[in-house]
């Protein structure tokens, strides 16, 4: 099992930095594209805390917020870590 969940939207410019942050360090992750999936949608929007942008991004089923939240992780090294701390 994958511990690192990004819920995503085809084609969209967030979503693409967002995986590319995930990359860099070669954190690997499992990508669900939530389109005509409402179930799965609404799921997400209700463990994101009603945000309705994407990427959503999970750790280990725990909601770490969209692309801003997981670039400033990634920016500042504590995705690594946090990753790094459960491995």
């Amino acid at each position: 099992m994958t511990a690192v969940e990004i819920n995503t939207i085809r084609r969209r410019p967030y979503v693409s930095g967002a995986k590319a942050s995930l990359k860099r360090p070669c954190i690997p992750y499992k990508e669900i594209d939530i389109v005509g999936h409402w179930e799965r949608r609404d799921k997400v929007l209700g463990q994101a805390g009603g945000q309705i942008t994407v990427p959503q991004f999970f750790y280990r089923n725990i909601h770490v917020g969209g692309h801003r939240h997981l670039e400033t992780l990634d920016n500042s090294g504590e995705l690594r870590k946090m990753i790094a701390s459960h491995v």
